[in-house]
Formats: C-alpha cells, structure tokens, sequence
C-alpha cells in the first residue's frame, strides 16, 4: 500500500472555503440585538476582501452581501424550483457574482421564481441564472453513489482512514482540507498526497458534511 504524507489533516475543517456552518451554529453572524453600538463586525473582512479583489471596499462589501444570503436563495430555491433546480454558487470569476442554475431554457417560469426567491432574502441584484444539464437532485444521486464507490484506505501520517478516492491531481505539503471539485461541482476534500509525485486522496463530499456537520454548495 502507498504510504501518503498528510500535510495537515485538522486543517479539514479549515480548508472549506465554499462550506456554510447551519443556521444558529455557534460561528453564525452576530444579530444586530446582541451588536454594541458603533460596532462594524465585517470592518476587517471587507477591508482584506477589497484587497485582495482589487476593489473599492464599498463593492467589496457589496459582494458580501451577495454572499451572506447565498444560503437562504439556495434553501429556498430547492423547493421553488423543484427538479428544475441546479445548483447556487459564486463564480469569483465574475465579480462574486451569485449564480442559480436551471435545467433546460432559462424561460419566463424559471426567471420569475428565481426573482421572488431573490427578494424574498433580500437579494435585489449580483445574480444571474445559467442553464444547466443537470439538476442538483441528480448531482446529489451522483454523488452519493461515488461515496458509495470511494474505497481507498491509506496510511496518513500513521491513521488509517478508509473509503477515500485516489486522483492524478498534484499536490504540496499544507494542501490537506482543499476542496476537491470540478466546475462548480464539489466532490470532497484533499486529505493526503504522495510528495513530488502527482498522486492523491480525498474524503469523500459526504462524509465530510457529515462529520464536520457542514452544508456545502455543490
């Protein structure tokens, strides 16, 4: 058996930058009851944000608040889209943009219930809609039936963990808790990989919502 070299296995839970903790977990956004007066919680983030966008920090925060209720458009789009629902996610690509993928054309249907959804977590603009293939139930399937495949064990650092998948992909020490993913689609997390050589392995998308008690946009 190939004995990996794990870079850093707690950083795990670290390395989900796409993964949003559940309503009411400890590290929730603070309300504005319980906020002193005067106090801007996202002072620093805005300010990191728009540096590393190269943006003013009014779009910076703008973005940001695309991205706070990307969650709830996603919740609530699962019911009013139905099987026509693909996916929410943000395309850093184009300005932090949120997009929601339909199955099919992009038709009048489609277009107002995307909107109502919108409004009704306050999301005026910053989103587009994309025709996907797939819809999200289908990824889900997907998914589900490639954890069932994932049955790789490796010897990380001396812990044996099971059910991993194994992939070309190239890695460096202090990769471990990277996202796994392909388009927008995400597949699991990097957990180990062999040094200089283009060999790794990945916790399966699931269990990793399971154990970390996360949801993730994929």
């Amino acid at each position: 058996m190939v004995r990996w070299k794990q870079a850093a296995l707690s950083a795990c839970a670290l390395g989900l930058a796409v993964a949003l903790l559940p309503p009411g977990s400890a590290a929730a956004r603070p309300t504005a009851d319980a906020s002193p007066a005067g106090v801007d919680w996202f002072a620093d983030e805005a300010a990191g944000f728009a540096k590393e966008r190269g943006i003013s920090e009014a779009e910076a925060r703008e973005r940001m608040a695309w991205q706070l209720v990307a969650p709830d458009l996603d919740e609530r789009l699962q019911t009013d889209l139905g099987a026509r629902y693909g996916a929410v996610w943000i395309d850093v690509r184009d300005g932090d943009r949120v997009k929601v993928g339909v199955t099919g054309v992009v038709d009048g249907p489609a277009q107002s219930a995307v909107k109502a959804a919108a409004q009704a977590v306050g999301l005026t603009g910053g989103y587009d809609l994309v025709s996907v293939k797939r819809s999200a139930a289908r990824l889900a399937a997907d998914n589900d039936w490639l954890g069932e495949e994932l049955g790789l064990t490796a010897n990380l650092g001396g812990l044996s963990m099971r059910n991993l998948g194994r992939t070309s992909n190239c890695s460096k020490p202090g990769d471990s808790g990277a996202p796994m993913f392909a388009s927008h689609v995400a597949y699991g997390i990097l957990v180990g990989g062999v040094e200089d050589d283009c060999d790794t392995v990945y916790q399966g998308i699931r269990t990793a919502e399971r154990e970390l008690n996360v949801n993730i946009l994929h």
